[in-house]
């Protein structure tokens, strides 16, 4: 795991008391996990509208969350502020939502690395929760 993502998960339990771990795989689904939950991390330096998330990384999480019996969570931190979107609550306004194909890295990680057309829903940050505030 990134020392981005070790770091704001140290900082998310000082500030909340959450109790949230990381992952020990970097290939799993998701980055930090609590008893209840299993969150995705993106951090971003630019401040964006709308956030995306992935379809496949969508469903990816939707899936894993009903085998664990956690609820799946997609946070996003960029400048101004952290932003968690509970994926259960949000399924059938994001799965009835227009899937959007941008050109885009095949991994993000990578230098020289191929684009490809990837597909993602918006999420709206109205129907988030900002752990700043």
């Amino acid at each position: 795991m990134k020392t981005k993502e070790l770091e704001l998960i140290k900082d998310i339990n000082n500030k909340h008391d959450s109790n949230l771990k990381p992952t020990e795989n970097d290939y799993e689904v998701f980055d930090a996990q609590t008893d209840k939950s299993i969150i995705e991390i993106k951090i971003r330096e630019t401040i964006y509208d709308t956030h995306y998330i992935q379809v496949d990384k969508f469903y990816n999480l939707l899936m894993v969350g009903e085998a664990l019996g956690k609820n799946p969570f997609y946070l996003v931190k960029d400048p101004s502020g952290i932003y968690l979107y509970n994926l259960n609550e949000l399924k059938e306004e994001i799965i009835t939502s227009e899937i959007v194909p941008k050109f885009a890295p095949y991994r993000t990680e990578f230098n020289n690395n191929k684009k490809i057309t990837k597909y993602f829903y918006e999420l709206h940050k109205y129907n988030s929760v900002n752990l700043l505030k």
